[in-house]
């Protein structure tokens, strides 16, 4: 059973490192800004969009 768990979690821990890397370039993305209403955000670059909640405890963002 101990063998059979640890057979397992080193499938697990050597799955990531058999997949191909991507490198991207990030000096070159560009994130556009957009004022949705006071304190609200939109985020908009070549990876998605995301959403920030600008208040006075903190930000809050959303990754949509």
């Amino acid at each position: 059973m101990l063998c059979q768990r640890l057979w397992y979690l080193g499938i697990l821990l050597a799955a990531p490192s058999l997949a191909p890397a991507q490198e991207q370039d990030f000096s070159k993305v560009e994130i556009r800004t957009t004022r949705l209403a006071e304190g609200l955000y939109a985020l908009q670059g070549a990876g998605g969009n995301m959403t920030a909640s600008v208040g006075t405890d903190g930000v809050l963002l959303v990754d949509s």
